[in-house]
């Protein structure tokens, strides 16, 4: 009985650290925006499906779809914008359109 206690207690201890060390992380090293829209895109559709959904087990198929929606439009936001394939020299080419005279 003991051991049963002993080890969900280390398995809580180890998923509260984990989180604080994952809070942390998060306030330390993402600015601002990143976090606003990780917050407004994933956090807060989550928080709206677990408000909703009564019990774990009843989350819906359309309130699984929000929370994927969500993170994909966050993860659409951070990725880099500038990352379209081209070759040296259209850069070579283009560069004399933005050089100063």
């Amino acid at each position: 009985m003991a051991y049963k206690f002993a080890k969900s207690s280390a398995k809580a201890t180890i998923g509260f650290a984990t989180g604080v060390a994952t809070g942390v992380t998060f306030v330390s090293f993402l600015d601002d925006l990143i976090y606003s829209d990780l917050r407004k895109n994933v956090f807060m559709s989550y928080k709206m499906v677990s408000m909703t959904g009564g019990s774990q087990s009843e989350i819906k198929l359309e309130q699984a779809k929000a929370v994927a929606n969500g993170t994909a439009k966050f993860f659409d936001k951070i990725k880099p914008q500038a990352m379209t394939p081209g070759n040296a020299k259209e850069l070579m080419l283009k560069d004399a359109d933005y050089s100063t005279p």
